[in-house]
């Protein structure tokens, strides 16, 4: 069949839009990747010079409490060195595992675990005497000094490791740069590209016939659909982490659920096999008992990591945070806890999944509750309203938390309460950034925490990208 030179103009134009679709799609795909391994060996470098830190700061824990107990007498003063053994082992069998590639610094590495096995030699010895008032006059200086070469060579050698991770960082981080700078100009052609070709297909919807018509109009979706699949590209940096945190609570559900269900349906087949006596009644309700226990536990950390349907309306927030105050106004109570309140005079309307966001605020305020002294406490709540955004800051004077709780407090099953799950601030998160909205806090040890939590408008919340689809994309990279 023969095509007049118009119509191959016109076909040869559509072949020509779609290899250059296709071709900025891969690009931008495969640099994505490119990315996403980059940013893993920079993390795998950080991770190196901060275990080598945390190195140290172990061996420093060690020889401070060593020496108030030479000092003192006073055996509580032990209390950090008898973890501090465990410790060392272990990020030393993390490092030895991350530097494994690199003969230089496994070598280095090997030579630190030396001193530091010599370190607690020594602190041993000191210990002992110490115990034993086996003091002399040679041996007290002789171990002090000793000890002192010992731990001025592993900081020596830590600070040469870090000097080449660091180096390492810097080179890593550059090709980094270079590889966001060149993903940006991809998508910035495919976006030029993707402009010159709806041109394109305008003009030739005018001039083609029906049939042509239909085809420009699935050119068109498909250039829609490559502009929003780089802009979510860009945007799902944002929730990444999260997401991963999803993939791995996913994968721990399926590895724990398939054998689980083999125990159940064990269970139900002993129920018919074994005699009935009181003792196979009570471990077979056990068995029972256990593995739905499992189950929900499964369930509850599947469900304060997924993003769920939200049913939006547009409410004060000032509304929403006096409700979730009265319903922790037992716990208030009951802790005898002052609540301050600094509202925004603007009514700070936000388009919000009312249940969803007062089941957010409360976990916070009740977590602020359980973190102040009794008596003593006091929760500050306050609104502010921001151009196209809403901002939420809960405040409390109770304990803080450190930095490394403070990295960990979103992490799912991670707590310091006695009776918690670890669940809640999880799925307080997983609340807000289903709104696309965002969560962050900053606490100090013994003066309290602070979450600001930000909301955005309805005009806001409803122009960004789609959270689900994105969840999508991020699955299905990682199957």
């Amino acid at each position: 069949m023969k095509f007049s030179r118009k119509e191959q103009r016109v076909r040869n134009g559509y072949f020509t839009a779609f290899a250059l679709l296709l071709i900025s799609y891969i690009l931008v795909f495969l640099i994505f990747l490119e990315m996403e391994r980059r940013i893993s060996l920079v993390n795998h470098t950080n991770e190196i010079i901060i275990n080598l830190d945390l190195l140290v700061s172990n061996m420093k824990d060690a020889e401070t409490g060593v020496r108030g107990f030479v000092i003192m007498k006073d055996e509580d003063f032990l209390q950090p060195y008898y973890q501090t053994e465990q410790k060392s082992d272990s990020i030393y069998s993390a490092l030895r595992k991350v530097l494994n590639s690199d003969p230089f610094q496994t070598k280095r590495l090997d030579t630190i675990n030396l001193l530091i096995k010599e370190k607690f030699v020594i602190i041993n010895t000191a210990i002992y005497n110490v115990r034993h008032n086996s003091f002399s006059v040679k041996v007290l200086p002789d171990n002090g000094y000793r000890g002192f070469f010992v731990m001025n060579e592993l900081r020596r050698i830590v600070s040469i490791m870090q000097t080449a991770e660091k180096q390492t960082l810097v080179k890593r981080t550059d090709t980094l740069n270079y590889t966001v700078t060149f993903f940006k100009i991809i998508i910035f052609v495919t976006l030029i590209i993707s402009i010159v070709l709806a041109a394109y297909s305008f003009i030739t919807f005018n001039k083609e016939n029906r049939a042509k018509r239909l085809y420009r109009n699935e050119l068109e979706k498909g250039i829609e659909s490559l502009k929003k699949m780089n802009q979510e590209l860009v945007e799902l940096k944002s929730v990444e982490k999260f997401l991963v945190s999803g993939r791995i609570s996913r994968t721990i559900a399926h590895e724990v659920r398939n054998p689980l269900t083999n125990i159940s349906l064990a269970a139900e087949q002993l129920v018919e096999c074994v005699p009935k006596t009181e003792d196979t009644e009570l471990l077979i309700g056990m068995i029972k008992r256990n593995s739905n226990r499992i189950n929900e536990l499964v369930s509850d950390l599947l469900n304060s990591t997924k993003f769920s349907q939200l049913d939006l309306e547009s409410v004060s927030i000032n509304t929403v945070l006096n409700k979730a105050l009265e319903y922790a106004n037992d716990r208030i109570e009951l802790y005898n806890i002052r609540v301050i309140k600094k509202y925004s005079l603007q009514p700070c309307i936000v388009y919000v999944d009312p249940k969803l966001i007062h089941i957010a605020f409360l976990n916070i305020i009740v977590n602020a509750i359980e973190a102040t002294e009794p008596g003593k406490g006091q929760i500050e709540v306050k609104t502010e309203c921001l151009a196209n955004r809403c901002v939420i800051t809960i405040r409390d004077n109770g304990k803080g938390m450190d930095k490394e709780s403070l990295s960990r407090i979103f992490e799912p099953y991670f707590t310091s309460k006695n009776n918690g799950n670890g669940l809640g601030l999880t799925n307080t998160q997983n609340i807000i950034l289903n709104h696309k909205g965002n969560i962050s806090i900053d606490s100090k040890l013994g003066e309290g925490s602070i979450f600001t939590i930000v909301l955005f408008y309805k005009n806001s919340i409803t122009s960004g990208f789609n959270i689900d689809e994105s969840l999508s994309v991020l699955n299905s990279e990682t199957d």
